[in-house]
């Protein structure tokens, strides 16, 4: 199990995978994580976008695929500059 306060440490990181973990929500991230390019958190339960990725500014990849989100509309995508398609 990961804990929140082990996630506000990483400053170095670049790709997180936290896929098929049953993960139903994700914690706040209190910093801003300067490198993180690659996340993925498929095959997880979440049932709302976690709003805290809008703080990975350099994004650029990002799969949430196989869980439970029905609905993007109330995310503001446009914090995410670096986000391809």
């Amino acid at each position: 199990m990961i804990k929140e306060n082990e996630l506000n440490n990483l400053f170095e990181i670049e790709k997180v995978d936290l896929s098929y973990n049953k993960l139903s929500s994700f914690p706040v991230m209190d910093v801003k994580y300067p490198k993180v390019k690659f996340f993925t958190a498929k095959g997880n339960d979440f049932v709302r976008f976690p709003v805290s990725i809008n703080r990975l500014k350099p994004l650029q990849k990002l799969d949430l695929s196989e869980n439970k989100i029905d609905k993007f509309n109330d995310v503001d995508f446009t914090e995410l500059k670096n986000l391809e398609e």
